[in-house]
């Protein structure tokens, strides 16, 4: 069955297996060396996870830089912190160099990240020296991350998506949580709507 001939009413009947097959078909990847991993922002509790995969890349000498993207504020530590500022501190927490962090405080969206962090490239870089480029987020969120990078970035970057070592472990019991179970549920229909808008080919699941 694929995903554009499922009527919308009926996407909140599929099965944990179907879900899975849909929300986590872009595979983790993590062995290939690029330069930059763009670290998407989401609240706080996703922050360390998030942060720990990125480092994973880094110290593993896979990118040189890491792009934390988020202009959404949070409470953090007693203040307000954006999301790109807030997970830069736990970058530097886990022993990330301040030099190769590289905030973008401006993204609301995940679409709005990959267009922010394409004019940041622009301007840091000017796109020279820059071939693969990294995204990272939580599995459950990196099917439409990477598709919206593929779309959104300049075409002439390779990109691939990286969840953390734990990806596996997430996308085999995501069910057990209530909010992994309602965020998934989520992405089923939020990737229905990038294939009605063309943005996605066709899932089969």
């Amino acid at each position: 069955m694929k995903l554009s001939q499922t009527e919308r009413e009926a996407l909140s009947t599929l099965t944990n297996e179907q879900k899975t097959r849909i929300v986590f078909s872009a595979p983790s990847e993590g062995e290939e060396a690029g330069e930059v991993a763009l670290l998407l922002g989401s609240d706080p509790s996703c922050w360390q996870e998030r942060c720990s995969a990125a480092a994973e890349l880094y110290f593993a000498g896979k990118v040189k830089y890491i792009m934390p993207t988020g202009g959404v504020c949070w409470e953090y530590n007693g203040s307000m912190r954006s999301e790109a500022d807030g997970m830069r501190e736990v970058l530097l927490g886990m022993g990330i160099p301040d030099e190769v962090i590289l905030p973008e405080n401006e993204a609301r969206t995940t679409m709005e990240n990959m267009i922010y962090c394409s004019l940041q490239l622009y301007r840091r870089f000017h796109y020279a020296n820059i071939q693969t480029v990294y995204v990272v987020t939580s599995p459950g969120h990196l099917t439409r991350s990477v598709v919206l990078a593929k779309n959104l970035l300049p075409h002439h970057f390779r990109i691939l998506g990286y969840g953390g070592s734990a990806y596996a472990q997430i996308r085999d019991h995501w069910q057990e949580t209530q909010k992994s179970s309602a965020f998934v549920s989520g992405e089923v229909f939020r990737l229905h709507s990038l294939i009605d808008r063309g943005f996605l080919e066709d899932i089969e699941y």
